[in-house]
């Protein structure tokens, strides 16, 4: 089967990784970090289903795929670690292949997507989280409690893009306590995918988000959130100045970038949720000085203690979770939002797209070749 996979030119000259070949397709560059991107042919991988090592496992060839902002700090990471070759993403629809012996739930010929409960692993000797970090390489060995079928209404591309999400968002908004209290609620980085998820699945549950955004959004754009409320945030309006102590629950993708307008935004004994940041890899850095950012997480801090503010850190969720935005979307068929789905020549097209392009809105997915599988 094909799959696809990043280089480094150093890597690209001393290709010496068994069972694999490659065909460069294009470049791009993470900062400092120049990599090509290509199509690998992989050789399908020893299964057999009797065994102990497999017994509990399946093998599944990936449709579509999709990446997360995540995946932009592993690839880099891997590249920088002298990795020849480096697989990439996240998320996926893939068909099974072949089932271990002592798989029920699933056959050959079902669809299916990544589970990525946490922080309780799904199953004796497994790991919490995301099931792979490698799903460009094609073949996915994976264990039967790490995935959930595809249900017939979805279709591949929104398989593809739909578990970290969905999941995510879920967990943010169950755990910000605003189901249960009810409130209002703000949406910080409005454009990111997580932030995305989470206005969509507040509107289904009857909530009317206002959603903060640094960028322009069309009239197309505002649509797909609606009747959600967009605020675009300048240098010239300040959002504490703005919005001081207006909302209950603020749910928030990126801490270190919007930890201090967070907290001036909230009301007293309001709710902040937060699942991720913005710098995970020195390369993706904004160019806030770490003094600056040490000063408004003191002050964020000052703000908590003076208006008595609830700080929940979030990492992913659990299978309820997935499992309720699953039933959601079968009962509203209010899926997630796909940019653009590319053709797999285009992989280095959906990379930029998906990694630099700030106006992107949803997830961009990309389908694997059809050919040699």
């Amino acid at each position: 089967m094909f799959g696809f996979a990043a280089i480094t030119s150093e890597g690209l000259a001393d290709n010496k990784i068994e069972n694999t070949s490659f065909l460069k397709l294009g470049s791009l560059s993470f900062g400092s970090v120049e990599a090509y991107i290509g199509i690998t042919r992989n050789v399908k991988p020893s299964f057999t289903p009797e065994s102990e090592r497999d017994a509990e496992y399946l093998l599944a060839r990936v449709a579509t795929m999709s990446c997360n902002y995540r995946d932009k700090g592993i690839l880099l990471m891997n590249l920088e670690q002298g990795k020849s070759f480096a697989p990439f993403g996240s998320e996926f629809c893939a068909i099974v292949e072949c089932v271990g012996s002592s798989v029920s739930e699933f056959s050959p010929g079902d669809r299916i997507m990544c589970d990525c409960a946490f922080p309780v692993p799904p199953a004796p000797g497994t790991s919490p989280g995301v099931p792979t970090n490698f799903v460009s390489q094609g073949w996915l060995r994976l264990h039967q409690a790490k995935v959930i079928r595809v249900p017939d209404s979805m279709s591949d591309e929104q398989a593809a893009s739909f578990s970290l999400g969905s999941q995510t968002a879920m967990a943010l908004i169950r755990r910000s306590g605003v189901l249960f209290s009810g409130g209002n609620v703000a949406v910080l980085s409005a454009r990111s995918t997580t932030s995305l998820f989470v206005i969509r699945l507040l509107i289904q549950h009857g909530f009317i988000p206002t959603c903060f955004t640094t960028s322009e959004w069309s009239r197309e754009e505002i649509e797909n959130i609606s009747p959600a409320t967009v605020v675009r945030v300048t240098q010239e309006n300040s959002l504490g100045d703005l919005f001081d102590s207006a909302f209950t629950h603020v749910i928030d993708p990126y801490c270190d970038m919007n930890i201090l307008k967070a907290t001036q935004i909230l009301k007293t004994d309001g709710t902040y949720v937060t699942c991720g940041f913005v710098n995970q890899h020195p390369e993706m850095y904004t160019k806030m000085s770490a003094e600056k950012y040490g000063k408004e997480v003191l002050e964020a801090l000052q703000i908590c203690i003076i208006k008595n503010l609830q700080i929940i850190g979030n990492c992913l969720g659990d299978r309820d979770d997935l499992r309720r935005a699953v039933h959601l979307f079968e009962a509203t068929r209010v899926g997630p939002l796909i940019d653009e789905v590319y053709a797999y020549n285009d992989v280095v097209k959906y990379l930029n797209r998906s990694f630099f392009d700030s106006s992107r809105l949803g997830k961009c997915v990309v389908r694997m070749p059809e050919i040699g599988k």
